[in-house]
């Protein structure tokens, strides 16, 4: 199956990517879907293909990432929908956002300092609980281009009251447009409207459902091929009489009116059988057997919003308001706003302790419960009840750590070589349900790491250690984890070193990371680096249509060549 776009995404002057790969699809017509992960950041890239060179002082522009819904019936009452969400999701878990219903989230970054001019800044503009919008200025002699990331806090099963129900997809929009020198009311020169599809999934979901579909993929092929066999071999009855009836009854079936053909065809079953000499019901099974086989090549590493989204899409012009809900959160005091209050104290009475001590993103944070009890009168005996009940100690002054989930500070146990108690780190984003496997399960974190970056620039800035959970014990499923929590570019990182006591620097391949003792501690420094010998760099959007697909290989290879790049120096 062909891997490049459709026509249709050459007309876009905008070129906006989301770092996560699609599913599987039968044919080059279908309308790939990405699965996604509620509460997990994803990186998404805009590239202005067609910029002003060179670009004029003051260059802005402005993106608004919005989820839409796709189905007919949802699109004809988006409010309705979205209000199933806040009634349950929604409010249930606003107090992680200080008090704000927010389905989309924007991820703030670490921003260049306001001296450096040559890197892009992006600053936030509105938010709203369906999506948000940036600003974003590109450097001085930079490219125009900017990578956000964005958080998804809903699930595709959360705009319907029926439980057991098959989650619908959702279009995820991303407008773009130039601004004129002034504020960004003042009136975009040009603009456009593109979204994909996405499906959302609760932690891990995601990585889940794409190994089930392949699991589902190999079982069918398995099966095809047997009765391939079968059909050669003359195991089964295959006769002459049974397969001409086989062939008359098809041939009136597909005469019916309102009969819907399984497969399309350009070419007729007579002249196949006749040119290749295979019966028609072993010739059908070949091209089923093809067509389960296409669909392995079918994915592609990242998602290209590809799809001209409608005037309905476009939130400037068709906003989703909620009764009782401020347009713009930006504007909003989350802590000492009466939403924040009335809200923290509906959570208080009416939940239970149970869910205070987790600290996966999809828990309650226990910042906020602290915060909201810290106005009542016997605010700390209830902290202190809450302090017992937790397996973590947590401190932290930090109001900003509010805003998400994976921000909340956790200690963690630090063990030696024997595995015996050694000591405590800091982390953030610890996911407190996970634990070191046992015997090997399905899309299962099979590692966990934490990682401290330490900024050389700014080396007397505090940082904290994050927890970086692999799939599989590879350097390249570490190096993506490390991109995913500090918003780099994975194919960007040229090389990973092992930095030692003494100065020797150790290039890190798939043996190092396989021999990490579980729950290593790490310092890691992300420096750029040149790479003379490399040939000129590609972008995500070229990356994703220029792939290299192996037929006899179930995944795809892509060779991608960057003149600049990052270098990971860890020290441990």
């Amino acid at each position: 199956m062909s891997a490049h776009m459709p026509a249709s995404a050459e007309k876009f002057r905008f070129h906006v990517t989301l770092n996560a790969p699609t599913a599987m699809i039968k044919n080059a017509e279908e309308i790939p879907v990405t699965y996604l992960n509620k509460g997990q950041a994803y990186s998404v890239s805009i590239v202005d293909s067609t910029p002003t060179v060179p670009l004029p002082p003051g260059a802005r522009y402005r993106t608004f990432v919005r989820i839409s819904f796709e189905d007919e019936q949802q699109r004809q009452r988006p409010a309705t929908c979205w209000q199933l969400w806040k009634e349950g999701r929604g409010t249930n878990e606003a107090h992680q956002r200080g008090g704000k219903l927010q389905a989309v989230e924007y991820v703030e970054a670490n921003q260049p300092a306001e001296s450096d001019d040559k890197r892009t800044r992006v600053d936030l503009d509105t938010a709203s609980f369906d999506g948000f919008s940036v600003v974003w200025t590109p450097g001085v002699n930079g490219s125009a281009e900017c990578n956000i990331a964005v958080r998804f806090n809903f699930l595709s099963t959360d705009f319907s009251h029926s439980k057991g129900v098959k989650g619908i997809p959702v279009r995820l929009c991303a407008k773009t447009e130039t601004i004129t020198t002034g504020s960004p009311r003042s009136g975009p020169e040009f603009s456009e409207v593109a979204y994909c599809k996405v499906k959302l999934f609760r932690d891990h979901g995601a990585e889940r459902k794409l190994s089930n579909d392949v699991a589902h993929v190999k079982k069918t092929i398995d099966k095809l091929k047997q009765q391939i066999a079968q059909a050669e071999t003359g195991m089964k009855d295959f006769g002459k009489r049974k397969r001409t009836s086989s062939t008359t009854t098809k041939a009136q079936a597909s005469q019916r009116p309102g009969k819907v053909q399984k497969h399309k065809r350009t070419w007729s079953m007579s002249s196949a059988s006749s040119a290749g000499g295979r019966p028609p019901i072993e010739e059908d099974l070949h091209f089923k057997l093809q067509t389960m086989q296409d669909m392995f090549t079918s994915t592609r590493p990242v998602s290209i919003l590809y799809l001209r989204g409608s005037e309905q899409d476009d939130p400037d012009l068709h906003p989703v308001a909620l009764a009782g809900e401020p347009l713009d959160l930006t504007k909003v005091d989350s802590r000492g706003s009466t939403l924040w209050q009335q809200r923290t104290s509906d959570r208080s009475s009416t939940t239970g302790t149970s869910s205070l001590v987790s600290p996966s993103p999809s828990s309650i944070s226990l910042q906020s419960q602290g915060l909201a009890g810290s106005s009542a009168p016997n605010a700390p005996s209830h902290w202190n009840d809450i302090q017992s009940l937790a397996p973590a100690e947590v401190q932290s002054s930090n109001p900003q750590q509010l805003a998400s989930p994976p921000d909340q500070l956790t200690k963690v146990p630090k063990t030696d070589e024997t595995g015996h108690f050694s000591g405590w780190i800091e982390a953030l984003g610890v996911d407190s349900s996970y634990k070191p496997p046992q015997v090997e399960r399905l899309i299962k974190p099979v590692a966990c790491f934490y990682v401290l970056h330490r900024n050389s620039a700014q080396p007397e800035k505090h940082e904290y250690y994050r927890a970086v959970y692999l799939m599989q014990r590879t350097l390249k499923d570490f190096t993506n984890a490390v991109a995913s929590k500090w918003n780099l570019e994975p194919t960007k990182i040229m090389r990973a070193l092992h930095v030692l006591d003494r100065g020797l620097e150790v290039e890190i391949d798939d043996d190092v990371i396989r021999e990490l003792a579980e729950g290593q501690d790490l310092v890691i420094e992300i420096a750029e680096v040149r790479n003379s010998a490399g040939s000129q760099p590609k972008r995500g959007w070229e990356m994703s249509v220029d792939v290299i697909v192996d037929s006899d290989n179930a995944s795809n290879t892509q060779n991608v060549v960057h003149t600049e790049g990052y270098e990971l120096r860890l020290m441990f």
